[in-house]
């Protein structure tokens, strides 16, 4: 098991030795495909939906993932803004919504150091003043629906499940569909449906969606709004990682990766002292490596940055930023191994 360095405002020192003594790999030998610390153009995090509690008001817009008692500041667009306050009957009332997007650190001013970090809106699927408790619904499909007609066609694996109202549900076959950031197309027998990224009101609730349908079946057109499948499929990450130094069996690391995309690293001495707790966040990056950002180490504002590589059960970050700093982490870096392994 490989050595782990120990807090950053704990040991700052320890670890400036290890950088003295550890030397990165030649960039030949880098793989350009994956992120990297040493080159911020490289990390980019991939986009991900959460459901849960949204407040809108002119100085605050926070955001409460379902199930979690953890608020995110938000960064929407203006005109997202102005859409969202227009749905709401009283000033910071609380609306459901379901967000796609990004998270980064917050700003060290004034109050939003407080928050472990600002979800940076890049669309959205439902925003509701209706019923702020939808938390309890199960995750749902892709579904574009309309009114006047009323009318609902749902996406599955290979089918669509099309319910005009008051009637008995028609199935089809999905024969194809060709998928961009701004569009999805769907074939299938009898007809067609198009979505369109785009805000989108259904006229008859206090509701905003952001896709817009059309629907043509059996020689009859359909136009109305749409919302994507809502479930996060890199909660895959999720769970708790573990680590012991060979070095000194008294010191321990645990990182825990929640449903909320918060992220806790803890860092545990069976000598007495006191447990080191960081805080932050995690979002995926791609298949095989995962972000994570600690924004607050003891409760004070201060921003690390690991990048782990998934390999079999085990995480590995060969490198921590901190500030604007990156440091080699000693001994050949920092391996986690998944709690699930050891339970399987």
């Amino acid at each position: 098991m490989k050595v782990l360095i120990t807090p950053i405002a704990i040991l700052s020192a320890c670890l400036l030795q290890a950088c003295s003594t550890t030397s990165s790999a030649p960039e030949s030998m880098q793989d350009n495909v994956k992120a990297s610390l040493d080159q911020p153009s490289s990390i980019k995090p991939q986009t991900f939906i959460m459901r849960g509690e949204v407040v809108i008001g002119s100085d605050t817009r926070t955001f409460t993932p379902c199930g979690s008692n953890q608020q995110f500041l938000l960064d929407m667009p203006a005109s997202l803004v102005q859409q969202t306050m227009k749905l709401s009957h009283s000033p910071y009332q609380a609306m459901y919504g379901e967000l796609i997007g990004h998270l980064t650190p917050p700003s060290k001013t004034s109050y939003k150091g407080d928050y472990s970090a600002k979800f940076v809106v890049e669309n959205i699927n439902i925003i509701s003043a209706e019923n702020p408790k939808r938390c309890q619904r199960p995750s749902s499909p892709t579904t574009a629906f309309g009114t006047e007609p009323n009318w609902n066609i749902k996406l599955g694996k290979d089918k669509l499940t099309f319910q005009p109202m008051g009637e008995e549900p028609q199935i089809t076959t999905l024969k194809g569909s060709e998928i961009s950031p701004a569009t999805r197309h769907y074939q299938f027998k009898g007809g067609q449906l198009t979505l369109v990224r785009q805000t989108c009101s259904d006229g008859m609730s206090d509701s905003l969606y952001g896709w817009s349908s059309n629907l043509t079946l059996a020689n009859r057109s359909y136009k109305g709004c749409a919302t994507l499948g809502n479930s996060d499929p890199t909660l895959s990450w999720t769970g708790e990682y573990f680590a012991s130094s060979t070095q000194n069996t008294d010191f321990s690391v645990n990182l825990t990766l929640s449903n909320d995309h918060t992220a806790t690293t803890e860092y545990t001495y069976s000598n007495g002292d006191p447990t080191i707790v960081e805080k932050g966040y995690w979002q995926q990056l791609n298949q095989t490596q995962v972000q994570v950002v600690m924004t607050h180490h003891q409760q004070q504002y201060l921003v690390s940055e690991r990048i782990f590589t998934k390999q079999d059960k085990q995480l590995i970050a060969e490198k921590e930023r901190v500030g604007n700093i990156v440091y080699p982490i000693a001994n050949g870096g920092l391996v986690l191994f998944s709690a699930k392994g050891t339970t399987e």
